[in-house]
């Protein structure tokens, strides 16, 4: 497939029963990387790339807008693609002694899930709604709640902005979130989308920032 690189190869000995391998996932903006290493020396054993081809085609962005969404069919089938690669490149003898997968993505990318914690854009009622994707971090579509939030925030005795560097990002989470929950009315899906973002991501987080978080405090009208 195009865009595939393996990347450094290096495959020792059949015999590696004292050895404990470890699988790497580092899901970037354009691609998905996936490595074996040797948990006791470091050594690379085998590694592939996957370029997201939704987002290679620019679908379901408009840079005018700076709408960025990103599918998570990308992601689960660079994952998919790139461990099962670097498994048959590292061999049985290595597969066998695979012991932990650890994985590192993108900050600030949140999507919107149903209460089983599936994202809604994996649901064929959803499946090319950009607001069921993943909302990239580059995405600016939430400047005006993002806005609003800072001005809510404000009128707080305590200064909790301070915590986030002073004002609160169209990149972060609750900015996203609220311009999502926006839109839906337009899409004559609000009721589902809405639902699912309480169920799979609002009302987890509320339970763990409390009723002092500004933000958590204006999405829930207290």
């Amino acid at each position: 497939m195009a865009g595939i690189d393996h990347g450094p190869i290096s495959l020792k000995s059949a015999d590696m029963s004292n050895d404990q391998y470890c699988i790497g996932v580092d899901f970037g903006t354009d691609s998905v990387r996936s490595i074996i290493v040797n948990a006791c020396t470091g050594e690379e054993v085998a590694s592939d790339v996957f370029h997201y081809p939704r987002w290679r085609d620019g679908l379901y962005c408009n840079a005018a807008l700076n709408q960025f969404r990103q599918h998570p069919r990308d992601h689960m089938e660079g994952l998919q693609q790139t461990i099962v690669r670097c498994l048959d490149m590292a061999g049985p003898a290595v597969r066998l002694h695979v012991r932990a997968i650890s994985v590192d993505t993108t900050g600030s990318t949140p999507v919107a899930v149903d209460g089983t914690g599936m994202p809604l854009a994996l649901l064929p009622a959803f499946e090319h709604d950009p607001d069921a994707m993943f909302v990239l971090w580059k995405d600016h579509t939430a400047v005006k709640e993002a806005s609003e939030i800072n001005a809510h925030a404000r009128k707080f005795e305590i200064d909790y902005l301070k915590y986030v560097g002073g004002t609160y990002s169209s990149e972060w989470f609750w900015s996203k979130l609220l311009c999502i929950e926006k839109e839906q009315p337009c899409k004559g899906s609000c009721l589902f989308m809405g639902r699912a973002l309480r169920l799979g991501t609002f009302s987890s987080h509320r339970r763990q920032a409390g009723k002092g978080d500004p933000a958590e405090r204006m999405y829930s009208g207290t």
